[in-house]
């Protein structure tokens, strides 16, 4: 790299331009961005990872987690999607193969719902050695930081959502409850009883769920918020597109 300056010259009696070169490794995790930048080129990347990483179960997850961060100034590391939780162990030994002449280690950081299924693959990776990349695992906490991630005698279940404020899920809820032409859930209740031990475990979703059946007795059952269907699933993604902080 190089750099340009203006330095008095004694022997010529006038300012010249100085150019001073300097190394940069390119070796290292910024190397290789740094001379990009200042060439005003677009990087070439043939990595399949950078050097800080997060593996999410699925596009919801990769949403509410951007959002959040740029909302907070955050640095949003690469976001990589599994598609499902089984998914994670196929990914890891994947990179695991893919970096092993590698000068870099990726940073990799797995974040997994606190579910049965979450639970039984996060004990899987922390059992599990890895030499070529560095891993972590993390069990979804919910927003206020007191779930259950015990990996015995937990009937858990918190995803995603579970992590986000009660108030903006319930906010979310109530746009689609709108669009159907159903009466809105209450915010106060909802954020009043998720709090509790009986409803905090099974998730705001499932809160969300029964208020919304409640509220509408005749029509609730139109949609759900909670069951393992393709369209729970496209209403979930309906609910983190709507997250647009």
């Amino acid at each position: 790299n190089a750099t340009n300056r203006e330095q008095f010259s004694t022997r010529k009696q006038k300012n010249i331009d100085v150019t001073e070169t300097y190394k940069i490794d390119i070796a290292n995790d910024d190397g290789y961005s740094q001379i990009c930048e200042h060439l005003g080129i677009e990087k070439v990347c043939f990595e399949v990872l950078e050097n800080k990483n997060l593996l999410v179960e699925g596009e919801c997850d990769k949403k509410y987690l951007t959002e959040i961060g740029r909302y907070f100034g955050l640095e949003v590391p690469n976001i990589e999607v599994l598609n499902g939780a089984d998914n994670a162990i196929k990914f890891l030994e994947f990179y695991e193969s893919y970096y092993k002449n590698n000068q870099i280690k990726p940073k990799i950081k797995v974040v997994l719902d606190n579910d049965l299924k979450g639970r039984e693959i996060f004990q899987k990776i922390i059992n599990k050695l890895y030499h070529n990349i560095k891993v972590d695992c993390v069990l979804l906490q919910n927003y206020n930081n007191t779930a259950n991630i015990h990996l015995t005698n937990n009937n858990t279940n918190n995803e995603i959502e579970d992590f986000i404020y009660p108030e903006l899920i319930c906010f979310l809820v109530n746009v689609i409850l709108s669009k159907k032409g159903m009466r809105l859930i209450n915010s106060d209740t909802i954020c009043k009883n998720i709090q509790t031990k009986a409803f905090n475990a099974k998730g705001i979703l499932a809160l969300c769920e029964y208020e919304k059946n409640l509220n509408n007795p005749d029509i609730g059952d139109e949609i759900s918020f909670v069951s393992s269907g393709n369209n729970t699933n496209r209403l979930k993604e309906g609910l983190a597109g709507l997250f647009n902080l």
